[in-house]
């Protein structure tokens, strides 16, 4: 498994972008929302196009760089998640303003776009790294700390119980749709576990 910060340091543009958000993003420590949540996502992303072989360094860049930047300056559900996508633009236009990386502005935005959540884009008009995206961001719920960052993170977030949350996430996981290989290979791999665990923690807090 690639180490994110090892993934990071492999471009200028992703160090000095991790750097801006450390000092910059009002969401690092959101319940959910977060750094955790950010890094999570862009090493998944990562993985992503090193399985499906996606080899154009340029685009790959600038997917892992919008992935790095997607909840930056979340709202931590106060705003609708239009609006928090805006704080994300806001938020690489600011960082790119002094930089001359070679990387499309425009392209990383349609990257955001495609995380709006409930989802507005259609799949039929998505391509392969908008889709990627938004199988990496389900992915979080696959991660060994689910029940801090999903639960926990996610009750706090939408001003819900710690009990409403799970009663809801075994179908979200379970009517998640992956459209990528990257995604329904990560639901092969982890589904059957992260529903026995669900279970098993339904029957001690329900």
């Amino acid at each position: 498994m690639n180490n994110i910060l090892h993934i990071i340091n492999e471009y200028d543009s992703l160090k000095a972008g991790l750097k801006y958000i450390i000092n910059n993003s009002t969401s690092n420590n959101a319940p959910y929302h977060n750094l955790n949540h950010m890094l999570t996502v862009t090493r998944h992303v990562y993985n992503a196009l090193e399985f499906m072989n996606l080899s154009d360094a340029k685009r790959n860049e600038e997917t892992l760089l919008a992935a790095l930047f997607h909840d930056f300056n979340h709202s931590m559900g106060k705003e609708v998640d239009s609006i928090n996508i805006s704080y994300a633009k806001e938020g690489l236009v600011d960082f790119l303003k002094d930089k001359d990386y070679d990387l499309d502005i425009n392209f990383m935005f349609s990257i955001l776009d495609a995380t709006q959540y409930p989802y507005v884009l259609p799949v039929n008009e998505l391509n392969v790294y908008q889709l990627l995206i938004r199988d990496c961001d389900l992915c979080q719920g696959f991660e060994y700390d689910w029940i801090k960052q999903c639960i926990l993170g996610l009750s706090i977030e939408m001003n819900y119980t710690f009990n409403d949350i799970l009663k809801g996430n075994r179908a979200f996981i379970t009517n998640s749709v992956y459209h990528t290989e990257y995604g329904i290979e990560m639901k092969r791999l982890h589904f059957d576990r992260m529903i026995e665990e669900m279970i098993i923690l339904e029957s001690i807090i329900l």
